[in-house]
């Protein structure tokens, strides 16, 4: 080690000495104590259905942190606001990555990130049938099976304008998914979103909780902590937190869906069109037009409320409005009411409105700690800039120490939502892509045909039949597997899946001919449309 680089570390080493928390904007607390990392910069974001990421530059003066025993720890963040220095903004979550950076002479610079315990159920993947059973039964039975699973405690809440809505579904497969791929399929196709609550207590072992938040309406949002937000254009003298930047934008979308399934119980197609109710300017109609696949619905008000959740989610990203600025409070979730924006109160004041309250759709999160500027010179000799930097100083382009410092300590990047109109997440993509397709079983499959006990075939008058496919584990399966759970998804009787149509070699009105496989046969299965 040169002598210039020597004498940097001996200044950091002495400036650093002893550190605590208690007066730092970013302050992080994990399972080796309070002080053991000290947080440098911050990168985070969190949205309506999207969780959220925290990546954390941090220091220590321990060199030897073991990255194998952190992961799946609870870490708290910990943001102070603008109103006290006891009022703090937390983020509560699970280390999910951590990495060493670099290391000199007693000082090293480690990268970890911080999610939701649902980022666990990224990485589990099962095939699975669940009959009779609700979107939210289904949701809280997958929920229950990570409780006390390492470190985990998931907490959950529901939010919903009415759950008796959420009717129980005659068969729902997870097939070949991970557990939040089927989740989050599930939820966009009833319309329901979700967010993060936090809270922090950084004396408790479990450094506090975070809680998900399911939701199928505005009306479930809180008001933010600082719910009138001033509009003031960036100034260093500025002393509260504001709105700095505000773009409101419209561009043409599709403004009329239209859904229809075809129902061989009822011979006939179940469908519905729905027209736009937010639309404006001289713009045509724009139809997405979309066949459901085979018994999508089971009656016009089904096919009625598809339409026009899927029309819901288009007409919401037509009219979200962009921002910036230092707000440390914007969460998912939180509603505020923008105050002093010369062109949104003109509007305002021209079209009679009343205060517009906003909703926070997604947010982004930069901030860097106050060390101090000869502790961040002094960090940058021995370590080199991070590499969160270019996420400061404007929130574009890299910035050099001295426009840095100039900088507010904390900038965001956000997307909001006037909260009178209805939000829902979208379930196809800019193309007409399903964004969470249901699966495919490709080619042909075999199964085992089942039903009564003691009886030679289990049939009902249009001769469709009841199978048990070979991945299903439990009691009675083929395999003879049992589902690590312990559920019995093989009951191996008549109540097992669904009626599975027969395919006959000739048929028609009054003439053809039938055939009806026995139970313990095993015959060959086609996926209509998907599972």
């Amino acid at each position: 080690m040169n002598g210039g680089l020597s004498g940097a570390m001996a200044a950091l080493r002495a400036l650093l000495a002893g550190h605590t928390q208690d007066t730092r904007l970013l302050r992080l607390t994990t399972s080796p104590g309070a002080d053991a990392l000290l947080v440098e910069r911050i990168a985070g974001r969190e949205g309506l259905s999207q969780g959220f990421r925290f990546d954390i530059t941090t220091l220590s003066t321990d060199a030897a942190l073991d990255g194998k025993r952190l992961l799946g720890q609870p870490a708290l963040l910990e943001i102070l606001t603008q109103h006290s220095r006891s009022e703090l903004r937390p983020i509560h979550g699970h280390i999910t990555a951590f990495e060493p950076l670099s290391s000199e002479a007693g000082l090293t610079r480690y990268r970890l990130n911080i999610e939701p315990w649902t980022a666990f159920l990224r990485h589990r993947f099962d095939s699975f049938v669940w009959q009779d059973k609700s979107t939210l039964d289904i949701v809280a039975e997958i929920f229950a099976d990570y409780q006390g699973q390492g470190r985990l405690a998931p907490e959950w809440r529901l939010a919903l304008s009415d759950a008796s809505r959420y009717a129980p579904r005659e068969v729902c497969t997870q097939f070949e998914e991970s557990d939040w791929a089927f989740v989050e399929r599930l939820l966009a196709e009833e319309g329901l979103f979700y967010w993060f609550e936090h809270v922090g207590d950084a004396g408790s072992a479990a450094l506090g909780n975070h809680r998900l938040v399911i939701a199928d309406s505005n009306a479930a949002f809180g008001p933010n902590v600082q719910p009138p937000i001033r509009f003031h254009r960036a100034a260093a003298v500025e002393q509260s937190d504001t709105i700095t930047g505000w773009q409101t934008a419209r561009r043409v979308v599709t403004n009329t869906v239209r859904v229809a399934s075809w129902n061989e119980r009822q011979v006939s197609v179940i469908g519905h069109q729905q027209g736009g109710s937010h639309a404006g300017g001289d713009v045509p109609e724009l139809l997405a037009s979309d066949h459901a696949g085979l018994r999508h619905f089971d009656s016009g008000d089904a096919a009625e409320r598809s339409a026009r959740l899927h029309l819901e989610a288009l007409e919401a990203r037509n009219h979200t409005c962009h921002g910036e600025g230092t707000v440390r409070t914007l969460a998912p979730g939180s509603t505020f009411v923008l105050t002093e924006h010369p062109v949104h109160d003109r509007e305002r004041l021209q079209e009679g409105d009343a205060e517009v309250c906003f909703a926070v759709i997604a947010v982004q999160h930069f901030g860097r700690n106050n060390l101090g500027s000869d502790a961040n010179t002094l960090i940058d000799s021995v370590f080199g800039n991070s590499a969160q930097a270019s996420s400061l100083g404007g929130l574009n382009g890299q910035a050099s120490r001295g426009a840095e410092d100039a900088e507010p300590l904390y900038r965001n990047r956000f997307t909001a939502l006037r909260a009178d109109i209805p939000w829902r997440p979208l379930t196809v993509d800019a193309r007409g892509a399903l964004l969470h397709p249901k699966p495919t079983v490709t080619g042909i499959h075999t199964a085992i045909v089942v039903g009564t006990p003691g009886q030679d075939l289990t049939t009902e008058r249009n001769h469709r039949i009841k199978v048990q496919l070979h991945w299903q584990r439990g009691a009675q399966s083929h395999s003879r597997r049992s589902h690590p759970q312990g559920d019995n998804n093989t009951p191996a009787q008549e109540s097992a899946y669904v009626w599975v149509r027969v395919m006959e070699p000739a048929a028609g009105p009054n003439w053809g001919s039938s055939f009806t496989p026995r139970i313990g046969q095993e015959v060959i299965f086609e996926d209509e449309v998907s599972l």
